[in-house]
């Protein structure tokens, strides 16, 4: 239904995301959204990655690049592998960017309430 990465640069990053079966490609893509977030990319405002099997490694370092980030709204990472050390990581980046308004960390089911409370 929408697009999972607004604007029209990402379109292609994320389908092609969507449509990666093997967990190395799915990581690489990772990383060159995290090259996008660093360079404060003003077309890529949401990041969509849901049921990838992202772990805290995959993930913590998205987050530490959202830090500076002026242009990213919305996280969408339902389904991953997230636990409360990803939170706190989260958590943190939350104190420097307030630009990011819509989370969705639902069916982590690694993350207890030690997690929640990071946030």
């Amino acid at each position: 239904s929408g697009d999972d990465v607004k604007g029209t640069s990402n379109k292609t990053t994320t389908s092609a995301l969507k449509r990666q079966e093997q967990m190395g490609t799915v990581v690489s893509s990772v990383q060159s959204i995290i090259t996008q977030v660093k360079a404060n990319d003003s077309s890529l405002t949401t990041i969509n990655l849901p049921s990838q099997n992202l772990t805290d490694s995959d993930l913590i370092p998205l987050f530490q690049s959202l830090a500076s980030n002026t242009h990213i709204t919305t996280l969408h990472l339902p389904n991953n592998q997230l636990t409360n050390e990803g939170c706190k990581a989260l958590g943190s980046t939350l104190l420097d960017n307030s630009k990011i308004s819509t989370i969705d960390i639902s069916q982590n089911s690694n993350i207890g309430q030690g997690g929640i409370e990071e946030l």
